[in-house]
């Protein structure tokens, strides 16, 4: 799945053309309200591409204490050292997690071997989220939850992306921005539990 828009091919950041004397006076007003404009354009045709990297929580586990913030099983546990090795080529700058203690859980391996702080984030202010993950174009992990990580990707992408089942762990949501140009990829995680383990 592509969604570009190619409104600026072919933009060149080219200077103001000079002015005859006679008119210098006049029309410099006129390019005075261009140049933000121009400059805005310039910038967005040279913007770096990123990408972000959206999961849901690994398997959580039953915690009668906390039901409303249960931890991982040892199949999540196990699910998020996974993703660390997963991502451990793709130059992560920066971490997102909600405040659960499965989301962060999550988040923790990967943070631990990219050597940064788990940011947290609300995940009722989605559209805030989208708009800081855009604002700073870094190559950034989300942690989210079965309904959010799918509506922060479609949000993103500018798809309507339905919630996960409440039993699928597996989705990586995969989004390459570069200028206005933005592909979404659903991958399903290629990690099989070893029940064995005790690690």
């Amino acid at each position: 799945m592509r969604i570009s828009n190619q409104a600026n091919a072919g933009l060149r950041c080219a200077a103001a053309p000079k002015l005859p004397p006679k008119q210098k006076e006049l029309s410099v007003p006129r390019y005075a309200l261009m140049l933000p404009l121009l400059l805005s354009l310039c910038a967005s045709a040279t913007a770096a591409p990123y990408s972000l990297y959206l999961v849901r929580h690994a398997e959580k586990a039953v915690d009668p204490a906390q039901p409303k913030d249960p931890s991982l099983t040892a199949c999540g546990i196990q699910r998020s050292a996974w993703l660390a090795q997963l991502l451990a080529s793709k130059q992560i700058e920066a971490i997102y997690s909600s405040d659960y203690r499965r989301t962060q859980h999550t988040a923790a391996p990967s943070a631990t071997a990219f050597g940064l702080t788990v940011q947290l984030y609300h995940p009722a202010k989605l559209a805030a989220l989208q708009q800081l993950l855009q604002q700073r174009q870094q190559n950034a992990m989300v942690v989210g939850h079965s309904n959010t990580t799918p509506a922060l990707a479609g949000l993103l992408s500018q798809q309507q992306l339905q919630p996960l089942d409440e039993q699928q762990f597996d989705r990586l949501y995969q989004l390459q921005l570069d200028g206005e140009q933005v592909s979404l990829s659903i991958i399903q995680q290629d990690f099989n539990c070893d029940p064995t383990r005790t690690d």
